[in-house]
């Protein structure tokens, strides 16, 4: 498994001195977690052999928005978004693309702040976010929201953070 981690935007740098180490110890946690729930016959049971990458990029909010509307079609602000590789491309014994996780700064700082949590806390569970749904989780149903949520709880818990769905308020 590799992680590597891309900060575009110098605003992140407030909020960790170890950014690189934080992203990457999130995509570790949710990648061992998330890999041992998927199904027996889930076709990225195929790629355990094969070397995983997995990119981060730290930007800005507005890049993030602009993202969000070119591929989303949703001209709002977000926090995170994940773009899934290709599974299926490469040779047995080559690399495979994950995908990309991409972090909005401001909307990140905002939003911890909202929430009254720790914002490097807060960016770690969104990185871990980011993971599950290119592992393929998601939350679009009240089944899927207990499987990913209970997954982000069980990363955050092995990194010895708090639960994400917890308030400070």
């Amino acid at each position: 498994m590799h992680a590597y981690v891309k900060i575009e935007d110098e605003n992140w740098n407030t909020i960790s001195q170890n950014l690189t180490e934080m992203c990457q110890m999130a995509v570790h946690a949710a990648w061992a977690l998330g890999y041992e729930a998927l199904p027996y016959d889930h076709k990225l049971r195929q790629i355990k052999k094969r070397t995983v990458e997995i990119s981060i990029l730290l930007t800005s909010s507005n890049v993030l928005k602009r993202l969000n509307s070119d591929y989303r079609n949703k001209n709002t602000s977000t926090n995170v978004l994940s773009f899934p590789g290709d599974y299926a491309g490469p040779a047995t014994n080559s690399e495979v693309l994950l995908g990309d996780v991409i972090l909005g700064c401001e909307k990140v700082i905002q939003e911890a702040e909202d929430l009254d949590k720790d914002t490097s806390d807060h960016a770690t569970h969104l990185v871990v976010h980011g993971v599950l749904h290119l592992l393929g989780y998601d939350h679009e149903n009240d089944n899927e929201a207990i499987i990913m949520e209970s997954l982000e709880v069980n990363a955050m818990a092995s990194l010895g953070l708090s639960s994400p769905y917890e308030t400070n308020h």
